[in-house]
């Protein structure tokens, strides 16, 4: 499952690269476009799309390397039974919000494609964005439960879990 998680969070952490620098290539020509009176059309619409597929899709790969900002100022001084506890429901926590956002997304992208939802300026389907955002999310969610069934076993295992590149939850 683990090896599973890895390659699901570094496709997207690839297809965000690819964004980012898709949206650095827009950038770059709508400015250069502009000096010679002809700014790119729809490039502010492109941009946002890209800019959300870029964040969504590192946030599965951030949370796999544990990158994401904590305050752990009180937890750190607990005994190591109830940090694990309160590291445990926190990914239960934090897994079931994601799961939720990821599944409105997916709503949310099918509404727009039933109902046609188009962009305002260049007139594109937003929907295929939204899907992407929303398949992301899903990965975070994923690399969230391997998280939860990590901290759930070094529960269970006095701190020792080997599903995650640090093995150690202590």
């Amino acid at each position: 499952m683990s090896n599973l998680v890895n390659f699901l969070h570094r496709g997207c952490a690839v297809i965000g690269g690819i964004a980012l620098s898709l949206m650095l290539l827009v950038a770059v020509l709508d400015i250069v476009l502009r000096m010679f009176g002809s700014p790119l059309p729809g490039s502010f619409e492109v941009i946002g799309w890209l800019a959300a597929v870029a964040i969504g899709s590192a946030l599965g790969y951030t949370q796999a390397y544990k990158g994401h900002v904590t305050i752990r100022l009180l937890i750190d001084h607990f005994p190591l039974k109830l940090r694990l506890l309160t590291e445990t429901a926190m990914w239960l926590l934090s897994m079931l919000v994601v799961a939720t956002i990821s599944y409105n997304l997916f709503v949310y992208a099918t509404d727009m494609y039933q109902y046609g939802s188009t962009s305002e300026t260049l007139r594109a389907p937003v929907y295929p964005w939204v899907y992407a955002l929303a398949c992301s999310m899903s990965v975070f969610t994923i690399v969230l439960l391997r998280d939860f069934i990590c901290s759930l076993a070094a529960l269970v295992n006095g701190g020792v879990c080997f599903a995650t590149s640090g093995g150690r939850l202590s």
